[in-house]
């Protein structure tokens, strides 16, 4: 059965894109869940993994990401950057599908933007 709530997931990955764990870092409401990077990479730091993927799910269905979705990847690849975890992707699950927002080249796209400040 299709999940009620937004719910959102990090892979925890070692150094050979290996998944060390899953955590659910927060349950939402139907229309989004609040995201923080502390949640995001509090378990990654103490695994002392090297990357991770995000993964979450719309309730509706749809698998187009959100502006929130957009911005919540871009706040979360900085924070990565930072403290050295590499966010590989962020997957959006939907009623029969996904959207990786790394085979569509959005996180290569926000992470040179984050690089060179702009487009």
């Amino acid at each position: 059965s299709a999940m009620k709530q937004e719910v959102f997931r990090t892979i925890l990955l070692d150094v050979h894109c290996r998944i060390i764990k899953m955590i659910d870092v927060s349950v939402g409401t139907v229309d989004g869940a609040i995201v923080h990077p502390r949640e995001v990479f509090a378990e990654a730091v103490r695994c002392a993994c090297s990357s991770v993927i995000l993964v979450h799910n719309h309730p509706g269905g749809s698998i187009n990401p959100s502006v929130q979705d957009i911005k919540t990847t871009e706040r979360l690849i900085i924070s990565g950057e930072i403290i050295g975890i590499e966010v590989k992707d962020h997957i959006i699950v939907g009623a029969s599908s996904f959207y990786s927002m790394a085979e569509e080249g959005e996180i290569d796209r926000i992470k040179r933007q984050i690089r060179f400040g702009g487009e």
